[in-house]
């Protein structure tokens, strides 16, 4: 009987944190766009790691000890990025994720995408010693990129996008505001000229970062976590202090510093060290709305943790003109 119970106790706790599991992946998946990334099986599935591997390599090597002009490294990342998106991010929030084919309209997507930054590779020298004057064929290849990013953009952050297109849309109905905030307004081509064939848009600052600094801490900060390391941070955390008063708030804390040396996500740090740090500080007394907040906090103050690696940091250094040691 004793045999008996305690095969149904086990059984209930094993439901109790399946569904535990299955809430916190549909809070992950609409705060955290990786969550919610398809899947690929057959063929397409090992191309796919194999392409990973081939971009990871590309960027270690022209990081490091290859050399390559700023503007092609800053187009060839980005062609990665937008292949990427648009094969591994669902077009729709109730998207099969599951699958063994892209749908046509990404494929579409990436040959557009791919097409248009390979356009501006080879042929970035001819337009900027014309002085930025492009033909109508590149304007509207110009246009097509733009779209591409934007739709790109959605997928992966949302609201955010939108905010972009608000910000892009200011260039024409600037012309009609009073005041400070109104402008003589722009033409469609010299917008393009800006977000496309020059620097200072698609291919400006953002992805200049994303290009060298934050890829290489992302991939470091991968190496440790899938080896294992978080593990062992949150073993370390209990081994200090999870015996003093008010232990597991601090074990919170501590984990979260430590993964934030290698994760400058405060929402993924909350996924990997909250699923063990929460409910520890709720079985100890702590209310549950205290419990996500001492993980949350400690969360976003673990993208401050050394060596920073919050992508704030980096934007930073390269606006300022200063170096990253002295903003970190």
């Amino acid at each position: 009987m004793d045999e008996h119970q305690s095969g149904v106790k086990l059984e209930e706790a094993l439901e109790a944190k399946k569904e535990l599991d299955a809430k916190a992946q549909k809070i992950l998946e609409e705060k955290e766009a990786d969550s919610r990334m398809r899947t690929y099986t057959g063929p397409l599935g090992r191309a796919v790691a194999v392409l990973l591997c081939v971009w990871t390599a590309f960027q270690l090597y022209f990081t490091t000890i290859g050399a390559i002009s700023a503007v092609n490294l800053r187009a060839i990342h980005c062609i990665f990025l937008l292949v990427f998106t648009f094969l591994l991010f669902p077009t729709f929030k109730k998207e099969k994720r599951k699958r063994k084919l892209p749908p046509l309209w990404d494929v579409a997507f990436i040959l557009c995408s791919a097409g248009s930054l390979l356009y501006l590779i080879l042929n970035y020298t001819r337009i900027a010693r014309t002085g930025g004057r492009i033909s109508d064929m590149e304007a509207a290849i110009a246009l097509v990129a733009v779209v591409c990013v934007f739709e790109a953009a959605r997928r992966a952050s949302g609201n955010l996008a939108v905010l972009a297109g608000i910000f892009l849309a200011y260039n024409w109905f600037g012309a009609y505001l009073p005041g400070y905030f109104g402008h003589n307004g722009f033409t469609l081509k010299r917008v393009l000229i800006t977000q496309f064939w020059g620097t200072q848009g698609i291919l400006g600052t953002g992805i200049g970062v994303s290009a060298t600094y934050i890829f290489l801490f992302v991939v470091f900060g991968a190496f440790l976590k899938y080896s294992g390391f978080s593990k062992f941070i949150n073993d370390f955390s209990l081994t200090l202090v999870g015996t003093t008063s008010g232990g597991p708030a601090k074990v919170a804390v501590i984990a979260s510093g430590l993964m934030g040396m290698i994760n400058g996500s405060a929402i993924a740090n909350v996924a990997t060290t909250g699923t063990i740090t929460i409910p520890l500080m709720k079985r100890t007394g702590y209310k549950s709305e205290f419990a996500g907040a001492v993980e949350a906090v400690a969360s976003t103050g673990g993208q401050f943790t050394p060596p920073i690696m919050g992508a704030v940091g980096f934007v930073m250094a390269e606006f300022l003109n200063l170096s990253y040691t002295y903003v970190a």
